[in-house]
């Protein structure tokens, strides 16, 4: 439990040095035709989570002598679809969405997919094989990009594309 503690004293330092999300949309490459959704729409009505019914893909997050990244860093799934992030070496790792680039009318449905209480960030993982589950039921196609936060500095980024 100290290991624990010590380690989100340790992230939260160091989320705090590695910039935001407003500089990882800018560093996304702006001729992708993606449409984005503002935080003044609201959805039609209550979103439930929609259930993994397809495969699930997985992603590893990686810190070593190469870098910080996903690997794959693009994912290219269906609807229904799953991706399972799991921890490979050096964490802490997260998933955070960028909420500039969902598609419209998408924020609520990932946001009950990820089945987690913040916005668009999945929980902070820290030990090597952990594990977090996300669907990509009642998705439409599109792009959907994240970060992870810890590591943003370090421009450890990914997408999702569901055709």
């Amino acid at each position: 439990m100290r290991f624990r503690g010590t380690m989100l004293l340790y992230s939260t330092v160091v989320l705090a040095g590695c910039g935001s999300q407003e500089q990882y949309a800018a560093t996304l490459d702006s001729s992708a035709a993606v449409e984005t959704v503002s935080d003044s729409v609201a959805p039609a009505g209550p979103v439930a989570y929609a259930p993994i019914t397809g495969r699930v893909r997985e992603v590893k997050m990686m810190g070593d002598g190469i870098g910080y990244r996903f690997e794959p860093a693009v994912i290219r799934a269906k609807p229904g679809d799953g991706v399972r992030f799991i921890i490979h070496s050096f964490g802490p790792h997260n998933v955070v969405f960028d909420s500039t680039a969902i598609p419209a009318g998408q924020r609520a449905q990932l946001h009950a997919n990820m089945r987690v209480a913040e916005d668009l960030g999945s929980p902070m993982l820290f030990d090597e094989a952990e594990a977090w589950e996300l669907s990509l039921g009642r998705l439409k196609p599109g792009r959907y990009r994240f970060i992870c936060s810890p590591h943003l500095g370090a421009n450890m980024t990914g997408e999702i594309i569901i055709e």
